[in-house]
């Protein structure tokens, strides 16, 4: 079965000369919590017993032991024979793309990244791009743009003075990315840095911030007439938002702030990326209110088998099954196999339920993983 994975960091700052189980687990959503201190014994017990029962640590090692284990499972006496293994794989340059391609099935991979569109972007691994557009949020003056954790791109040679020109440049530049076949999608992912509740703002008072721009009210009111633009832009060339919900800075990041966004802008197809994870029931809402949202549950089988089964029953039996995409929202090809490994534990998991319940069959079933790993996300990205 072909798979489209809508949503990776696939190549993103890793550093292939370091390669190794270590720098795999430092690297993965383990690591955002807990980074192994050493590959010392004591340190790998220690870290092995913490992290055991995380589901990003488990569909990581199965997919490490069907990578690299012939047969053995990975544990504190078989680290060195993996590591061993590992670092000789990435002796072939082409082995990132073999497990992407061969392993995985991947058909098609859509890349986020802090991309500027005049190089490569995808450091080795062969993908679309999500145009990430956090760093228009921060365009109000250069110590703006270097108070926040975008790049700073050729984008910002100049940063214009004042918000009409500012537009422009805005505009320019995405459609210049599509020109050149570097946007398949815009992502915002500014659920990391504020909330996501945009309000409504005229151009005029959007632009004061060049008056005061250090003013937070001021830069509130820009970053909210930036995420309209945005939004205007997309309905013009007809492509689709990625918009990361849930986790991040947390307060007020559920997708139910984003409602008068999407309702609004109801020519534009939005992707909330997660689920709004762990705000499941606000997600529902939001689909099933507002028919230009779709729902990608990247990220949420790699957090909580338990949440992700269930909101996607959930949505399934809400919404039906044309909304729901599936991405690996990994860094690595090792952690990317691994999500996909528990995405399709998560799907059979939910085509049991509805087959036991009567509601489908199993070659429906079969239909259904085929909609959710592939041909939902070429529909929704216009590329059927």
């Amino acid at each position: 079965m072909k798979i489209f994975n809508s949503h990776s960091h696939l190549g993103v700052d890793i550093e292939r000369g370091k390669m190794g189980l270590k720098y795999i687990f430092d690297k993965s959503y383990i690591g955002w919590l807990y980074e192994l201190p050493s590959e010392s014994r004591e340190d790998i017990k220690a870290y092995f017993e913490k992290v055991m029962t995380m589901k990003a640590f488990v569909q990581l090692k199965a997919a490490l032991e069907k990578l690299y284990g012939n047969g053995l499972k990975l544990d504190l006496n078989t680290w060195d024979v993996f590591d061993e293994r590992i670092k000789k794989a990435y002796e072939d340059p082409n082995h990132e793309n073999h497990v992407l391609r061969d392993v995985c099935g991947y058909d098609e991979i859509l890349l986020d990244d802090w991309i500027d569109i005049r190089s490569s972007g995808s450091n080795g691994v062969e993908c679309s791009v999500a145009l990430r557009c956090d760093f228009m949020f921060y365009g109000y003056s250069r110590e703006g743009l270097e108070s926040c954790e975008a790049n700073n791109f050729d984008f910002f040679d100049h940063v214009p003075d004042n918000i009409y020109d500012y537009e422009i440049k805005m505009r320019d530049y995405i459609k210049e990315s599509l020109e050149m076949g570097k946007c398949t999608a815009l992502k915002v992912c500014m659920a990391y840095f504020r909330d996501l509740d945009f309000e409504p703002v005229d151009c005029h008072m959007a632009g004061v911030v060049y008056e005061d721009d250090e003013s937070s009210e001021y830069i509130r009111m820009f970053q909210d007439y930036v995420m309209a633009k945005i939004c205007e832009i997309a309905g013009e060339f007809n492509i689709p938002i990625q918009i990361h919900t849930g986790l991040g800075q947390v307060t007020d990041t559920s997708p139910i702030n984003l409602m008068p966004l999407i309702r609004k802008y109801s020519n534009v197809r939005f992707s909330l990326l997660h689920g709004g994870f762990p705000w499941a029931d606000d997600l529902l809402a939001v689909l099933y209110e507002c028919p230009n949202a779709w729902l990608d549950i990247c990220w949420m089988p790699s957090l909580s088998s338990i949440i992700a089964r269930d909101t996607l029953i959930n949505v399934l039996e809400l919404i039906g099954t044309d909304r729901i995409m599936w991405g690996c929202d990994a860094a690595t090809v090792e952690e990317s196999y691994g999500a996909l490994l528990a995405g399709i534990d998560i799907l059979d998991e939910v085509n049991g339920y509805f087959i036991n319940k009567g509601v489908f069959d199993e070659a429906f079933g079969d239909r259904l993983k085929e909609k959710i790993l592939y041909s939902n996300a070429k529909d929704f990205f216009n590329e059927l």
